[in-house]
């Protein structure tokens, strides 16, 4: 992690400072990562970039909301593995309490390339993935273009998209999980504080999803996708 933050710094420092060019509205952005030295890189790197603030870092999901509801950037850089909720479940909350003349864009940086973690976290609505090895040129340009709303997706996402696979909600996932343990959907829905009608309508989406005739083949194709 520490000579991924250093590779960012001595790259950007080597090809000098594009901010240097004509000036741009300033793109307000939260790194949420649990990572020191990952958040650490990326905040060094932004910072050379005249059009681009960091405004502030988490290390958790539930703290990514909570900053996300606070603070309202233009972009949050969401990991998908962290402690807690993670990251998925952080994309779909902050999306969901956004405001509806427009809110974060999240652009996911992460060092996951299966094609389940990606396209969970482009269904749970993030506006393009990248993979941390990329160099550090394409974070600026994707941060902007996030921003701007012109995501473009990685060839790592679009490869995923195109292939063969199954997207769940982090809520359907949570359902079919609790389901694989052998709870009922009453219990399900005390277990997920909503209502039972809602339990069968999230177990019928994942069923339809992965194109499952019950919930025994739900579970097992879930299982045996990395899904739950």
């Amino acid at each position: 992690m520490a000579a991924l933050a250093s590779r960012f710094a001595q790259a950007w420092l080597a090809m000098g400072n594009p901010a240097d060019g004509p000036q741009r509205s300033t793109i307000t952005v939260i790194i949420a990562d649990d990572h020191p030295v990952v958040r650490m890189g990326f905040a060094e790197l932004l910072a050379w970039e005249a059009d681009i603030e960091v405004v502030a870092e988490a290390e958790t999901g539930e703290q990514a909301v909570a900053l996300a509801r606070e603070l309202n950037p233009q972009v949050v850089m969401m990991d998908l593995s962290m402690p807690g909720r993670g990251g998925v479940w952080a994309i779909e909350q902050i999306l969901a309490h956004a405001a509806p003349n427009g809110g974060p864009k999240i652009l996911v940086v992460t060092v996951f390339e299966s094609d389940a973690r990606i396209k969970q976290a482009l269904s749970a609505g993030a506006a393009e993935y990248i993979i941390k090895a990329c160099q550090p040129g394409e974070v600026v340009a994707a941060v902007r273009r996030v921003a701007t709303g012109q995501p473009e997706l990685s060839k790592q996402a679009r490869a995923a998209l195109e292939s063969k696979g199954y997207v769940l909600s982090n809520r359907e996932a949570q359902a079919l999980r609790l389901a694989a343990r052998g709870l009922s959907n009453p219990e399900i829905a005390v277990a997920l504080m909503v209502a039972e009608s809602t339990v069968k309508t999230l177990l019928a989406r994942a069923y339809t999803k992965l194109d499952a005739s019950d919930r025994a083949h739900a579970v097992a194709r879930a299982i045996a996708e990395d899904l739950i």
